[in-house]
């Protein structure tokens, strides 16, 4: 049996982690954060979520690329 994959984060990808489903907004060495929802035409912009690289691990891919991305 082979060992899993280690996940590679790209930006657009539709991703689970802690049971919020969102895409891959922003990538650095330091953290990436998952976009979990959309705002368009209000003041504020989107909601994100920042996930710090030791956490990387409990991010599950959902599939490709986020159909709007």
């Amino acid at each position: 049996m082979s060992s899993p994959t280690p996940f590679t984060p790209a930006l657009g990808l539709e991703v689970e982690y802690n049971k919020f489903i969102g895409y891959i907004k922003f990538i650095d060495e330091e953290y990436l954060t998952i976009c979990v929802k959309r705002k368009e035409g209000q003041m504020f912009g989107d909601v994100c979520m920042v996930v710090y690289p030791t956490q990387w691990g409990n991010i599950k891919l959902m599939g490709g690329p986020h159909k709007d991305r």
